[in-house]
């Protein structure tokens, strides 16, 4: 999502139902001042809202880390042993373990 579109992402969740008439009144803030908000507050808010967005989309790739690694390791199993293979629950979590201690050890 472009900084734009994220921009009004969160002045709708902030605003809700009057982001139609605040857009209007920031947009032309922002002309003719250089910054959008005339409250720091506001300012706050967005920095975090960007900062809370990135978390999130580093928590989501490092999960997708980890299910990539464990789908190699439930494929490697199953080519280990022939035929149709039951994976337990108990194994399902050891994988899932080998897995996270794989991705944080790829990052440190």
């Amino acid at each position: 999502m472009d900084l734009q579109k994220e921009r009004e992402a969160f002045e709708c969740h902030k605003f809700k139902d009057q982001y139609d008439e605040l857009k209007a009144y920031y947009d032309e803030h922002e002309r003719e001042h250089g910054y959008r908000y005339p409250s720091y507050t506001y300012d706050d808010e967005w920095e975090v809202w960007l900062a809370a967005k990135a978390q999130a989309e580093k928590a989501l790739l490092e999960q997708f880390e980890i299910n990539n690694k464990l789908v190699e390791q439930i494929e490697k199993l199953k080519a280990d042993v022939p035929g149709q293979i039951t994976i337990t629950h108990e194994r399902l979590q050891e994988l899932i373990t080998i897995a996270v201690k794989t991705v944080l050890e790829a990052k440190e």
